[in-house]
């Protein structure tokens, strides 16, 4: 049986200056690769598929490698929420900066896009999932509530609706440093501003990819946030 592959994804090669050749060494005794994939969505989007791809056709066309392969992002990030210097593992993922409502749709909502994908949401193992493939979320305000798919959700014996924890650590995606501004009544506050994530999940989610995500805040996603401040973190 061939071994799982996990594979961290990274934007920008300073955040993993600090690592030493011993700790290179054991990722690869692991079989873990760290990929950069540039900044920004676009970036992060193209660089998922092409490892996603190339995992399903390395001589196994049906694609059953991606049952072995694992997606992690790991970077730097800004917060509403946490203190700097403080290590997050988002498990919802949304568009901070996908704003249609001159059109008349609603914030965070992809025009024509089913709207139940705007949050993606990653299960974790103490709720009973075995796997850690994102799927939609649906955000209702008292309570909040994942909607699964009904016929996914009695396959695997759940009711189609299970209470969303408050550990549910929200990572606002796009690209900007704006994050101060697209905050909103329906989300006050965003637990991780990042320009990547976001598009990781969607990859992975729709190639039913397993995926985690681990945020290392670094400022307060304020208006005057600077890069000095970010590299000093």
């Amino acid at each position: 049986m061939t071994e799982v592959k996990t594979v961290i994804l990274v934007a920008w090669e300073d955040e993993t200056k600090t690592l030493s050749d011993a700790d290179k060494q054991l990722l690869d005794d692991n079989n873990i690769e760290i990929v950069y994939t540039g900044i920004g969505k676009i970036n992060a989007t193209r660089m998922t598929t092409r490892i996603i791809l190339d995992s399903i056709y390395r001589g196994d066309p049906k694609g059953g490698n991606l049952s072995r392969l694992r997606i992690v992002n790991v970077g730097c990030a800004g917060s509403h929420t946490t203190p700097v210097r403080t290590l997050i593992k988002p498990t919802a993922f949304m568009q901070r900066d996908m704003d249609a409502r001159q059109f008349g749709y609603k914030q965070y909502r992809t025009p024509e896009a089913a709207q139940q994908r705007w949050m993606l949401g990653v299960r974790l193992p103490s709720e009973g999932i075995k796997t850690s493939r994102p799927m939609a979320l649906k955000v209702t305000p008292h309570p909040k509530v994942l909607q699964r798919d009904p016929a996914k959700a009695e396959e695997e014996g759940y009711d189609g609706k299970i209470p969303v924890k408050p550990h549910w650590i929200v990572c606002a995606t796009g690209d900007n440093t704006n994050g101060y501004s697209e905050v909103s009544e329906e989300i006050p506050a965003f637990d991780a501003v990042d320009m990547e994530a976001y598009a990781i999940a969607d990859v992975c989610a729709h190639y039913g990819v397993s995926f985690t995500c681990y945020k290392w805040i670094t400022d307060l996603a304020a208006e005057d946030s600077t890069i000095e401040e970010l590299i000093e973190n």
